[in-house]
């Protein structure tokens, strides 16, 4: 990791925050991108050497692409203004320890290069293909098979079970707070979803998770998120990466999960049920590219399922469908 760089940056945001509001949350995207660049790395380094010698004109592209892909913004507008945000921490802070990145200063001249990265990342996603019913029994056996579960554990398998039953972005999840769910009433609450009552079912299997995990974190928690890190801060994009390593640990067999597939196995049986596709683009946080090539390829898969009823209306999915 990079030591000491959120304790710079968030000092840096602090002493801005009334000149230039909404730059302190997009510092803490490039906080997030950095340590998560570092995370596996085998020692650490200070952030003045990570300045030096290892930040990038490319970092500045790709931090700006995590921040669309990992926050609400997705606008031209927004794009513009994560660049001007990082030109100005780059001529306040950064430039004081390399000059490296003046050839690419003001980085709103970069704004091309971020449209073309975060498009060619969008088409990689696209290419993924969604998880065949092969690979989601298996994911639900390895959890029905360590029935003595960690707290992360079982966390785990909460989130993974809420992407595989409503294909929601990963960017969902971590901004998901305990007043979201409604226990008692067996519902989670989507803001997003532009329709009367904006709720979906939890079905009874994973209501049971949520009331243990719900009572784990009770006192525990700092803050209002339902899901957190072990250090009780939101989870980062790379939070389900070790979960999948320790499932191909347990089968000693490589296995293609990544929660790309599992939130388009998701989309897809929504479409079996004939929900809107734009209900589907707000209830799941997807960009269009991912769910009209999920709709692609429900058209190529040719109706294997023609029996099944078929529902319009969100608020009774699941009802056919318990996990």
């Amino acid at each position: 990791m990079v030591v000491g760089l959120e304790e710079r940056i968030e000092s840096y945001a602090k002493s801005i925050k009334r000149q230039y509001p909404g730059y302190e949350a997009i510092y803490s995207f490039f906080v997030k991108y950095v340590q998560e660049i570092y995370r596996d790395k085998c020692s650490n380094i200070s952030y003045a050497d990570y300045f030096k010698g290892s930040l990038k004109g490319r970092d500045i592209v790709d931090s700006c692409v995590y921040y669309i892909q990992n926050s609400k913004a997705s606008s031209e507008s927004a794009i513009d203004k994560y660049l001007r945000a990082m030109t100005k921490l780059h001529r306040d802070v950064i430039s004081d320890y390399t000059d490296e990145l003046k050839l690419y200063a003001p980085f709103t001249k970069l704004a091309n290069e971020v449209s073309k990265a975060r498009f060619k990342t969008l088409r990689e996603h696209q290419s993924v293909a969604p998880i065949s019913n092969e690979e989601f029994i298996y994911l639900w056996k390895y959890f029905d098979e360590h029935t003595q579960k960690r707290p992360t554990q079982l966390q785990s398998e909460i989130i993974l079970r809420l992407i595989t039953l409503y294909g929601f972005k990963f960017i969902r999840i971590q901004n998901m707070l305990n007043n979201s769910f409604d226990l008692d009433n067996q519902r989670i609450k989507i803001e997003t979803l532009s329709i009367k009552k904006p709720y979906v079912r939890i079905p009874k299997h994973l209501l049971e998770l949520l009331r243990i995990h719900s009572t784990t974190i009770k006192n525990t928690r700092a803050n209002s998120l339902m899901f957190t890190n072990t250090k009780g801060n939101q989870l980062t994009a790379a939070y389900l990466n070790y979960t999948f390593r320790q499932i191909e640990k347990y089968y000693g067999e490589s296995k293609s999960y990544c929660a790309t597939g599992l939130a388009k196995f998701a989309i897809i049986r929504l479409m079996k049920q004939n929900i809107p596709p734009l209900t589907i683009k707000e209830l799941t946080g997807m960009e269009d590219i991912l769910i009209n090539d999920c709709a692609r390829r429900l058209l190529e898969e040719n109706s294997k399922n023609p029996d099944i009823s078929r529902i319009a209306d969100i608020d009774t999915f699941l009802s056919w469908n318990e996990l």
